[in-house]
């Protein structure tokens, strides 16, 4: 047995959808307008050593410890330039 449902009969969705289209266009998705500020204040580089503390972190509670795996290979840690 299939039933019909209608929640909002009558209701225009392409108010809505122009509603929303409207939106995304004067409003950015991503952090490109204010990367410039996070560089100058240096968050790229804090971010980038905390993620390599907690890799290297993780690896060595799992026993990989000085190593980080690109793909197949073993680089050392001092092999990386941050």
């Amino acid at each position: 047995m299939a039933a019909l449902v209608a929640g909002h009969p009558g209701h225009d969705h392409s108010k809505e959808l122009n509603a929303r289209l409207e939106f995304l266009a004067n409003n950015k998705n991503d952090l490109s307008h204010c990367a410039e500020k996070m560089r100058a204040r240096g968050l790229d580089a804090a971010n980038a050593r905390r993620r390599s503390e907690l890799a290297g972190q993780l690896l060595k509670k799992r026993g990989l410890e000085g190593e980080k795996h690109i793909g197949r290979m073993f680089v050392s840690f001092t092999d990386i330039a941050l």
